[in-house]
């Protein structure tokens, strides 16, 4: 059994791909990948079971504790059930879906929506800086950290834009921000996330500088988001008091997004070696608690290091992207391909 492979598939596609040609997957009898794009497959096993991949998504949950992981509300109402924190904050549905469910709902007397036209009040009491977010996108899809209400303004016309039915108010967590990859009861991998940034020289643009810093990334291969249209990055630059034809003093370091996500250009630490037992036990049981036999913990925290720190648990991912943490240096990529294989391994 050869499989073709190409440069623009998924990069865990790739990789299970080079595994099976390999021979290093030896359970898996035959195996059909979907040739113009790559993104899902048919696994057989020697035992006759049958596996089907997603891109991300590796077959290895139940469809049950994925889904769940995907609604970041019910994700932080589960959490905070089972103890542990997480950011305050609320979900609040656009009005034409609220509009929807109460064809249903209105029927029996319910009429307790949180629309839009609430979160405002609600934010009133939380303070500000806030994060608004969908509640079902990944990859820093529609992210916003607002600091004041014309922030708010913004990102909720921007949600609109993007037909978002639900989504959340938080606080601003401000400590660093780390995803932990669990699989099977062991922590696989560690690494802490910043935000995209570019470096001021004293003569060119904020523009100009953007620009170059899309080139590289697109040089790089890397798969981002980046927009320079993007409504966050504007949102940013007018509350520093800055425009697209600023020009940043020689050194001087600028943040283009707030969250802190690979896909929007940001960087990746590895922090595997460093990662306190104490956390690697929280994000075991995490992952446990949740139902999930792989999962990203993505966490807020003071100290990574050190046992007891304040911390958040702001989002679950029973899908987490690979690429970015194994794009970092040959050690990663190898911890990935180990991660991948194991995997697919067996359906258990």
């Amino acid at each position: 059994m050869k499989l073709e492979s190409h440069p623009y598939y998924p990069y865990s596609t790739r990789v299970l791909i080079d595994l099976i040609n390999a021979g290093e997957l030896p359970m898996i009898v035959e195996a059909h990948v979907e040739p113009t794009y790559g993104h899902v497959g048919r696994l057989v096993y020697s035992d006759g079971r049958v596996r089907f991949f997603r891109n991300s998504n590796r077959g290895i949950n139940n469809n049950g504790a994925s889904a769940i992981s995907r609604d970041k509300g019910y994700t932080k109402y589960f959490l905070h059930r089972l103890g542990y924190r997480v950011p305050r904050g609320e979900t609040f549905l656009a009005d034409d879906y609220a509009v929807l469910i109460d064809t249903h709902l209105g029927q029996h007397g319910f009429d307790q929506y949180a629309t839009p036209q609430k979160a405002l009040s609600y934010i009133e009491t939380l303070g500000y800086p806030v994060v608004i977010k969908p509640n079902d996108e990944s990859l820093g899809k529609g992210v916003f950290v607002c600091y004041d209400e014309s922030n708010v303004t913004d990102a909720m016309q921007a949600l609109r834009g993007l037909a978002v039915r639900v989504f959340l108010v938080e606080e601003h967590v401000g400590y660093a921000d780390y995803r932990v990859v669990v699989l099977d009861g062991m922590v696989r991998m560690a690494y802490r996330r910043f935000p995209l940034q570019i470096v001021g020289d004293g003569v060119q643009t904020i523009d100009a500088l953007l620009s170059a810093e899309r080139a590289r990334l697109d040089g790089g291969h890397r798969r981002v988001l980046f927009a320079e249209d993007d409504a966050r990055l504007n949102k940013r630059l007018r509350h520093f008091g800055l425009t697209r034809q600023s020009v940043l003093p020689a050194d001087e370091v600028y943040i283009v997004y707030d969250a802190a996500n690979a896909s929007l250009g940001g960087q990746v630490e590895d922090v595997t070696d460093v990662l306190h037992p104490y956390w690697q036990q929280l994000c075991v049981d995490v992952t446990q608690a949740m139902g999930l036999r792989l999962c990203g913990v993505d966490l807020a925290c003071a100290d990574i290091a050190a046992s007891g720190a304040p911390y958040a648990i702001f989002e679950l991912n029973a899908s987490p992207g690979l690429s970015h943490y194994a794009a970092s240096g040959e050690v990663q990529a190898g911890k990935v391909r180990q991660l991948i294989k194991d995997i697919y391994r067996s359906l258990e």
